[in-house]
């Protein structure tokens, strides 16, 4: 049976979005963020310095008066712009510095410098401090990072313009409608309601068009790569770690499970000795009580090994209930779950039978030694096989369905799985701090210091250890007394 999930198609084991069967995204050149507004940056200039209608007049007047000295020209990019003859550049910026002033576009000689540059710069660099170009340039970045905010589309309605001019858009004459919304663009403010279906137009158009033109990587490497260096990181986090706990008495609550723990140890001591069943059940729960201690004793709730804690726990849970499901299905299942894990150990103690009399303190903290001895617990290791598949050959999610565990399992079990594999998703939440600096295009900074800024799992331990301590209680029964003290800190369940 495949499985599904809204909004993707099942391929050879990958949910693959259905996006991806209508459209690729565009590559990092083509992104507006990346390969656009860098190109497009001197126009944002110009509509900061002069405001949304007039920077938008000014901005036409500037490229029709380029289109007339260079009529072969074909976009209005900065670059094209500064590959342009020194006496093209010339007489456009002295047009550009006598309709919008010479020191609109001052702030980008802070990366086209004199030496490099020498006609932009000597037509707009007045002296301006760097500190005060560079804040400029972050301060427009910032505002145009969003590929749909409204200056970031004014500046797409300036270059689609552009692109009218040189008769790369055309339109058909009954799509007469278009051409009217596009003409309205300059003259509505953006809260007129009209704007809600021509800015998407105006987006979609751009989109269009720039998906086809040849990105100039190596005008965009040096922008990212000089405007990166003359400005420093400006981390930020979020602190999740002081979420409320729900006001749980966590050692009231501890010494409550642990009672409950004590009384069915001394059920095993006094009654039901050798009984298999009992041996494997408590030895789980009591393997996930001593997790939950762990989390508890060593501050673990807001940690990377408090979520490894949550992930085992519910572990347990399901081995719990998967096993007392199938009791009656296979013969003496107690008995071959403790044989499947020890040969598990049989076969680590197999893999490092070299290192089984290193001195201590030079091999690893595995203790090869009494491994060897548990593994013979109940016959000698020739004779247990080892066996490499899942118990009972079922993976934990098939595991989890039949158990009625799988609201359970597609709450937790993914998002943990990727903790303990180290995948990506896992890294970058609990491991980077996020830079909020446009220059640096937001990127993300390891961190050392974050590794204790993550939200509690102490909620979640409660719960499943509620669901264990309940697998007890229907197996055997727990006494009411016991039970009471627990109740009084049972979280509201996460899955309803």
């Amino acid at each position: 049976m495949k499985p599904k999930l809204s909004g993707h198609t099942w391929k050879k084991g990958i949910f693959q979005s259905i996006w991806n069967e209508i459209a690729n995204p565009l590559e990092n050149e083509k992104s507006w963020t990346y390969g656009q507004l860098p190109e497009y940056i001197w126009l944002a200039l110009i509509l900061d310095k002069l405001g949304r209608i007039e920077g938008i007049n000014q901005s036409v007047k500037i490229l029709k008066y380029w289109k007339e000295i260079n009529p072969k020209i074909e976009d209005c990019r900065f670059s094209t712009l500064l590959a342009e003859s020194v006496e093209n550049q010339q007489k456009l910026f002295s047009y550009i510095r006598l309709f919008v002033g010479d020191n609109t576009l001052e702030p980008l000689t802070l990366i086209f410098d004199i030496h490099e540059y020498p006609t932009f710069n000597g037509n707009f660099y007045n002296k301006m401090s760097s500190e005060k170009r560079l804040s400029k340039i972050e301060q427009i970045m910032q505002e145009c990072m969003g590929s749909q905010t409204n200056m970031t589309t004014d500046i797409k309605y300036i270059v689609l313009f552009f692109h009218s001019i040189c008769n790369k858009i055309k339109f058909m004459k009954r799509q007469k409608y278009i051409i009217d919304d596009l003409n309205d663009y300059a003259r509505l403010p953006h809260e007129n309601e009209k704007m809600h279906t021509i800015r998407p137009l105006v987006r979609s158009i751009f989109g269009a068009i720039q998906s086809m033109d040849k990105s100039n990587l190596v005008y965009l490497n040096k922008f990212w790569e000089d405007l990166s260096c003359m400005s420093a990181c400006k981390l930020f986090s979020v602190n999740l770690s002081e979420v409320d706990e729900q006001n749980l008495n966590k050692d009231q609550c501890v010494v409550a499970f642990q009672n409950i723990f004590d009384y069915f140890i001394s059920i095993k001591q006094d009654v039901l000795i050798l009984d298999e069943k009992m041996t494997v059940l408590l030895g789980l729960a009591v393997f996930a009580y001593n997790r939950f201690y762990e989390v508890y004793k060593h501050d673990l709730d807001n940690s990377i090994s408090g979520r490894s804690s949550v992930r085992g726990l519910f572990e347990i849970l399901i081995i719990m209930k998967y096993l007392i499901h199938e009791e009656n299905n296979h013969d003496n299942i107690w008995k071959d779950y403790q044989l499947y894990g020890l040969g598990k150990y049989k076969l680590v103690c197999e893999l490092n039978k070299d290192k089984i009399n290193m001195p201590e303190g030079e091999g690893t903290h595995i203790p090869l030694k009494y491994l060897n001895i548990l593994v013979e617990e109940f016959f000698r290791p020739e004779f247990l096989d080892i066996n490499t598949k899942y118990f009972d050959d079922n993976n934990i999610r098939k595991k989890a369905e039949i158990t009625g565990l799988a609201d359970l399992y597609a709450t937790y079990y993914e998002y943990l799985t990727s903790y303990e594999h180290g995948f990506w998703g896992s890294v970058r939440e609990s491991s980077f701090v996020k830079c909020d600096n446009p220059a640096h295009q937001y990127h993300c900074i390891p961190s050392i210091e974050q590794h204790d800024n993550l939200t509690s799992v102490w909620s979640d331990c409660v719960l499943l250890m509620h669901h264990i301590v309940n697998v007890l209680n229907e197996e055997y029964g727990i006494p009411d007394k016991l039970l009471v003290e627990v109740n009084k800190f049972d979280p509201k369940s996460v899955n309803g």
